[in-house]
């Protein structure tokens, strides 16, 4: 059913940081994996590029899916749109474990992810960090023939389906993962 296929990812978190979208986005994505939902070279349609999005579509790479991001600020033959919000902001510090001060490792400048690792920096820089480790994964076992990215206005979730709605056209998926919603942390 359509409560099986559809996951949002953040829209009603708190203590928001890159870290913590990453390590939910990764979650969930060993969750779905593990539990059959979606197998190799399966489809799932990943509904916004932020820090979220790219990380849930370069875990879902890694585990053998066909991944389409839809994003608004898309434009694929530049590579621009992935984490546009972050992008844009030149002199915010970004530190993983901000929110764990005074625990033991809440000064630990480096995350220790599975995949898309950064460095505490500016967070245009922490994403060209993310940039830089997701187009290794997209050399890895040809990813790249398993990825689209598409710039999508306005995007709709068809009701009872995990069919994704954009520009006119209809899209049939295994998973919908909904990662618009963190916002500005």
């Amino acid at each position: 059913g359509y409560d099986d296929r559809l996951y949002i990812l953040g829209s009603f978190a708190r203590r928001v940081t890159f870290y913590s979208q990453q390590v939910r986005a990764l979650s969930l994505v060993d969750a779905l994996c593990d539990g059959g939902r979606v197998t190799r070279r399966g489809e799932v349609a990943v509904i916004g590029a932020g820090v979220a999005g790219m990380t849930a579509a370069a875990g879902l790479l890694r585990r053998g899916a066909r991944v389409c991001i839809f994003e608004k600020d898309a434009d694929p033959a530049k590579k621009e749109g992935r984490m546009p919000l972050q992008q844009g902001s030149g002199q915010r510090v970004v530190h993983p474990h901000i929110y764990d001060w005074p625990a033991p490792d809440a000064l630990e400048p480096q995350t220790k992810n599975v995949l898309l690792n950064w460095k505490s920096d500016t967070a245009k820089k922490v994403v060209l960090q993310m940039e830089e480790e997701f187009e290794k994964i997209l050399v890895e076992e040809d990813n790249k023939k398993r990825l689209r990215f598409v710039e999508a206005k306005d995007v709709a979730i068809e009701r009872g389906t995990a069919a994704v709605v954009a520009g006119g056209v209809r899209q049939a998926f295994d998973v919908v993962i909904l990662a618009v919603g963190f916002g500005v942390e």
